[in-house]
């Protein structure tokens, strides 16, 4: 048997197929699923049309989400935010590009580290939004407006799910950001409704 041989036959005993190939073969019967990760390696590749927000670069996943020129404004804001409610000295530390699109990775003294990169979440889910928005509808929204909104809209969510330390802080993060007031009102509303809930014994 040859070397190649082994190594499949070791490959099929120690390998097991990821979990998506057997949900779209019982989806698509005719596919052939291990092309779906060549599908998600490349799929930037073939994009030849421009972007439907500045309407000059090809869009492609790095241009949507940091070449963009319409997305210099918002990276200055969102530079800000984060500058102000985390270590500013340390943030500048990482390259933003990195950060942006990344999250951070690792500790930093004083700061709660999951609460960024949640931020950075919402930032990067607005992006797409705007992206969809242009391009369906033929508006370009701002994209801190839909960041905001998608940050009031989970209020709830983030109150019911997150530790009370985290909690804390993602309110010390509105506190500081005068843009999230109607989130400052969705969690004042969020907090009472919870608290009528105890009141009435649920």
């Amino acid at each position: 048997m040859t070397t190649k041989g082994i190594y499949e036959m070791m490959r099929k005993e120690c390998v097991r197929r990821p979990a998506a190939e057997k949900v779209w073969e019982k989806v698509m019967c005719e596919m052939d699923v291990r092309k779906i990760w060549w599908n998600l390696r490349h799929f930037d590749s073939g994009v030849k049309r421009e972007c439907d927000v500045c309407k000059v670069g090809v869009e492609n996943c790095m241009h949507e989400f940091v070449e963009c020129s319409e997305l210099r404004g918002f990276f200055e804001r969102m530079k800000e935010m984060v500058y102000r409610c985390w270590d500013e000295k340390e943030i500048k530390t990482r390259n933003w590009k990195e950060l942006w699109l990344f999250g951070w990775r690792g500790k930093m003294c004083g700061h709660n580290v999951n609460l960024l990169n949640l931020v950075l979440s919402h930032a990067r889910y607005a992006v797409k939004l705007r992206r969809n928005v242009a391009h369906f509808e033929g508006k370009i929204v701002s994209v801190w407006d839909l960041m905001v909104g998608t940050i009031k809209r989970d209020i709830r969510l983030l109150y019911i799910h997150m530790g009370k330390e985290e909690f804390s802080d993602f309110q010390q993060v509105l506190k500081m950001n005068p843009d999230f007031e109607d989130a400052k009102v969705s969690l004042k509303q969020t907090l009472l409704d919870q608290q009528r809930k105890i009141d009435r014994g649920y």
